[in-house]
């Protein structure tokens, strides 16, 4: 049996990097963070792991997904049907992007917002 997806009540669309000092605000929760699991056989350790959230100049919800490697990605926050992601939705769409970033684990392509769950 094939696994059923459910469906996302938000998505993220890629976007050009931003500097978040002009004329960006931090969210009510500026984020969340998280790390990936040690490797079972090599000595590496975890690798840090974080998504920063803020709002645009037009209220849009921006989000910087970063790790200690060198790779960065920003996307740009919608509900599912192209609305902006209001504050009331902030903390479920935190659960999301936590989902997201673990999933992501700080790899050189950009994370999947599909994530199956």
């Amino acid at each position: 049996m094939a696994k059923r997806r459910k469906r996302l009540k938000f998505t993220l669309v890629r976007i050009n990097s931003f500097d978040a000092r002009q004329g960006y605000k931090r969210c009510s929760i500026n984020g969340v963070a998280g790390e990936t699991d040690p490797h079972p056989l090599a000595f590496i350790p975890p690798i840090p792991l974080a998504a920063d959230f803020w709002r645009n100049r037009n209220g849009g919800l921006v989000v910087r997904f970063s790790s200690n490697q060198p790779y960065v990605f920003h996307f740009e926050a919608f509900l599912d049907n192209g609305e902006q992601v209001p504050e009331k939705d902030i903390d479920e769409f935190a659960d999301y992007v936590l989902e997201v970033l673990i999933d992501w684990g700080g790899a050189d392509d950009p994370p999947d917002p599909e994530i199956y769950c």
